[in-house]
């Protein structure tokens, strides 16, 4: 319906949270192809990098609200240099890979409170490429340009040092041997588990029942 008005700027939050993953895809192809029709600018606001992915162009990354990293999705994708993009990154299953060859790494600790946030690098306490040293006078809100991608800029002193980001993988043949290496603790056929239901206002109004009944047919008729 924001679309009919044929607005030159939509902005978009969490537009399709909770949908079905097929309704999700109508609803995203149908923005996608009024946006061009249109010719409207988006602000597709979403914690779903897949959704993100299919209908940006460009992608700011956002940690506590400070735009830690901004770039076209490509470069940003493919050379993530905040850290707090690449855990994203190696929190996001993808398809045709094993949960024990490419793991989902979690990125420790969590997001400071707003009313204390620390000074320097609002990430540093999550950081595992920190360097306190590097942090020491140097401004909060200082964003790099990644050489050959003038349109890329990071907010990490430590940006142009970090080396150039691969998902963690687990070599097959590790996983193999740590397989037939586990020792067996308990092994278990034919287990089954039973649940007692409980009373409910429900089951007491059907035996509430029963027993007008029981009662009705025990009396004996009148003498009228």
């Amino acid at each position: 319906m924001a679309l009919m008005a044929e607005p030159s700027l939509l902005i978009m939050d969490e537009p399709t949270t909770g949908l079905d993953v097929t309704v999700e895809a109508a609803v995203l192809d149908l923005v996608r192809d009024l946006r061009r029709k249109h010719n409207s600018a988006l602000v597709f606001i979403s914690h779903n990098l897949g959704t993100v992915v299919r209908v940006c162009d460009r992608i700011g990354v956002m940690y506590a609200g400070d735009l830690v990293e901004e770039g076209p999705i490509g470069s940003v994708f493919r050379n993530p240099r905040h850290p707090y993009t690449r855990g994203l990154l190696e929190c996001l299953p993808v398809l045709g890979t094993d949960k024990r060859t490419s793991p989902l790494v979690p990125i420790p600790g969590q997001v400071p409170p707003a009313l204390h946030r620390p000074q320097g690098c609002i990430f540093a306490g999550r950081c595992k490429h920190v360097d306190a040293g590097a942090l020491h006078g140097r401004p909060h809100r200082d964003r790099s340009r990644i050489p050959g991608e003038s349109a890329h800029r990071v907010q990490c002193v430590r940006a142009l040092e970090l080396p150039f980001w691969q998902r963690p993988q687990v070599a097959a043949a590790t996983v193999a041997a740590d397989e037939s290496a586990a020792e067996l603790v308990l092994d278990i056929d034919h287990l089954r588990k039973f649940y007692e239901t409980s009373t409910s206002i429900f089951s007491g109004a059907r035996k509430l029942r029963r027993s007008r009944r029981s009662t009705t047919s025990a009396c004996p008729p009148s003498a009228a």
